[in-house]
């Protein structure tokens, strides 16, 4: 995954186009959902009748401080 500071604003325009389900509050709850799973897990979103209907976050531990 590419971070913000990968792109320029020559890609901005190249970008440009309607969003159909995002809207400002849904972009600020992936945001938090990505920012709650940390270093491991996953931010499912989840379509119910060509609707965004609800974020899933499962968050990993690591068990590799169990390795003897």
């Amino acid at each position: 995954m590419q971070s913000n500071d990968d792109y320029d604003s020559s890609h901005l325009n190249l970008m440009t186009f309607e969003l159909k389900f995002l809207r400002p509050a849904i972009i600020a709850m992936i945001e938090e959902a990505l920012n709650q799973v940390g270093t491991f897990g996953e931010v499912h979103l989840v379509v119910e009748k060509g609707r965004l209907r609800y974020i899933r976050t499962i968050k990993s531990e690591s068990l590799d401080r169990f390795k003897s």
